[in-house]
């Protein structure tokens, strides 16, 4: 190949990559796509969901807690640079290595949060039920930095409720309050 020609290429391959580089990143898995549901047991209870993908698309969604039609559903982009950021925390908090389940059993009536991370060709899932666990809570912060207005997830407990209701003298409240013990 002539030097002008292997030019031409160099040339083409760095204004190609220099015009679309925002498009293409190794930061990231090309297959990424974090999902979130959360949700509660009480009657009346509404459920949300959101999914991000790696093409820098983002859903949110909210139903009631019966059948019925949507209350809310929009659609928004996600930057690359967002995706790098929320990649990263993900993986500072060792999301793939969590336990499957985390749940109170003593807590009925409570709310719940699954999220569902794809990277590599390989799905990790996550449930929290009634309780809280700071590593899920962390990648939930990282999404709601992304997520437009106060469309925000979290954990079915903050730390501190969670450590209240542990607590033995947590009294044993009726079912349908959020927060029951068994006896």
């Amino acid at each position: 190949m002539s030097n002008h020609r292997l030019f031409l290429l160099l040339a083409s391959l760095t204004l190609f990559f220099g015009v679309y580089g925002d498009s293409f990143s190794e930061s990231y898995p090309p297959d990424l796509k974090i999902e979130a549901w959360e949700g509660g047991r009480m009657p009346g209870s509404q459920s949300e969901y959101i999914v991000i993908t790696a093409d820098g698309r983002g859903k949110y969604s909210k139903s009631p807690g019966h059948p019925g039609p949507l209350l809310e559903k929009l659609e928004f982009k996600v930057t690359t640079k967002q995706l790098e950021t929320l990649w990263q925390v993900i993986q500072e908090e060792d999301f793939f290595h969590l336990d499957p389940e985390y749940m109170d059993k003593n807590v009925f009536d409570g709310s719940y949060t699954v999220m569902w991370i794809t990277a590599n060709g390989k799905t990790y899932t996550v449930h929290l039920t009634n309780t809280y666990e700071k590593h899920f809570e962390a990648v939930l912060l990282a999404i709601n930095t992304i997520t437009p207005g106060d469309r925000d997830f979290s954990c079915p407990f903050s730390e501190e409720e969670d450590a209240r209701i542990k607590s033995p003298a947590v009294p044993k409240w009726p079912r349908g309050t959020g927060i029951y013990r068994k006896p």
